[in-house]
This record gives C-alpha cells, sequence and structure tokens, in this order.
C-alpha cells in the first residue's frame, strides 16, 4: 500500500469524523437529550477536526501562514480575554474546551477556518488580490454577525459582560473584529498563494452556525449568510 493511498483512507477517516460531529452538533440543538447535549467536549474537537482538514487541504507554505493566523488571532484572544480590548468585555465558557488563561485552544482552530472561509469568498468572488487587505477584514465583520447570535445563544460559548443590541453583542466586538483583521489580510495578502482546488469545510463550519440559527429562529444570521451567497454568485456571472 503506497504513501497516497494511505494519505486518502486517512483524509477521508478525518472528513467522516468531522461529518459526525457536525451532524452530532446539530442534533444536539434539535433535541433535548443528554446524549446530544452533556458533551462540552465536542465544540472544541469540531473546530480542531475542521482546521486539521484544511490545513492538510493545503501547500506548506500556506500551511505556516495559516498557523500564525491562528496563533496571532489566540495571542489577541488572550489579551481580549484579558484586558477586554480590543473587543469588549468577555468571558469563555467551557463549551469549547481546555485553553490557555482562560481562552480555549480551539480559538486557534477558529481564526484559521474564518479566515479561510473570507479567504474562498475573496477568490471565487474574484476580488482582486490587492484589494484583499481592505474587503477581508470587511468579510470577518460580516462572517461574526452570523457566529456570534449562535455563540452568545444557544451554544453559550462565551458571555458578553456589557450587553449590545444585536443579541446582545456589543458594537466594540465588531469594530475589535475589524481591527485585528486587518494586520491578518494585510499578511494574507502578502504571502498567502491562492490555491485552486479549496476544502469544502469552511463552508461547512459557518453553515452549522446558520442551521442552528434556522432552528433557533435566529433571522439575522440566516439573512447575512443568503446576502453573502448571492454576492459570490453575483461576483463569479459578471466576472465569467
Amino acid at each position: 500500500m503506497n504513501n497516497s493511498h494511505l494519505f486518502k483512507i486517512r483524509n477521508n477517516a478525518i472528513n467522516i469524523i468531522f461529518i459526525l460531529f457536525w451532524i452530532g452538533g446539530i442534533l444536539s440543538f434539535s433535541i433535548e437529550n443528554d446524549i446530544f447535549t452533556e458533551n462540552n467536549w465536542a465544540g472544541g474537537i469540531f473546530l480542531y477536526l475542521a482546521s486539521l482538514i484544511i490545513l492538510l487541504n493545503h501547500k506548506k507554505n500556506n500551511i505556516f501562514i495559516l498557523v500564525c493566523v491562528g496563533l496571532f488571532g489566540f495571542l489577541i484572544e488572550i489579551i481580549g480575554s484579558s484586558y477586554h480590548f480590543p473587543f469588549g468585555e468577555y468571558y469563555y465558557t467551557s463549551e469549547l474546551g481546555i485553553g490557555l488563561f482562560e481562552v480555549p485552544f480551539s480559538l486557534f482552530s477558529a481564526w484559521i477556518i474564518i479566515s479561510v472561509f473570507v479567504i474562498q469568498i475573496l477568490n471565487y468572488s474574484n476580488v482582486s488580490k490587492k484589494q484583499w487587505w481592505l474587503i477581508g477584514p470587511i468579510l470577518m465583520i460580516i462572517v461574526d454577525l452570523i457566529i456570534e447570535p449562535v455563540a452568545v445563544g444557544p451554544m453559550n460559548a462565551w458571555v458578553w459582560i456589557n450587553e449590545g443590541l444585536y443579541y446582545g453583542v456589543p458594537i466594540s466586538n465588531f469594530i475589535g473584529w475589524g481591527v485585528v483583521s486587518l494586520p491578518i489580510f494585510i499578511f494574507i495578502q502578502k504571502f498567502y498563494d491562492v490555491e485552486k482546488k479549496q476544502s469544502i469545510i469552511p463552508f461547512a463550519v459557518i453553515s452549522f452556525f446558520v442551521v442552528v440559527s434556522i432552528i433557533k429562529a435566529l433571522l439575522s444570521p440566516i439573512i447575512i449568510f443568503i446576502i453573502i451567497c448571492l454576492f459570490v454568485i453575483f461576483r463569479k456571472k459578471i466576472n465569467a
């Protein structure tokens, strides 16, 4: 059995496990049963699996870039959680697993996943790479508008001390996302090599939040997700 075949078996196995976690996560918000609800470890594993699959589907140079993005995001989360800057005052619950300085390690994975999802939007929408530093942070904020209502509501992954108007999320959070995403996408624009073959995993993770929004009747994330999809389709058509 050659190495390529072993790699294919490994990748398929990881993908299947990810799918099972995706389905299990949806069921946890759909069925009132301890089998699905009493598993605080599952959210973190779900994010670890997603980021692992994403990294396995990238070239070595891009893997290094994305790991740097994940580490930078994780460091900012530690600063944000400890000093309430730049996002505002919040704290993490145990839903995303163990961490460091009260920040779950899975946040490293989350920053990779969301960043790659935005990279894919930029790529599929034929946005000039020269504009990534500007459009990327805006899209990061928009994606966070999808994630936050579920994360602070049904998922209870983190808690905002000073609640805001958008599902209890303060505007400082979205300003913070823009500020943090700016250096990330300046870095990505300069060093990330766009790859033709892209994993569907980032889309699957964001769609998870959309499905939960549907189950829990959270309207805004659904509308925002539809707008993103229409934007990509429209840009594809006019640039075809």
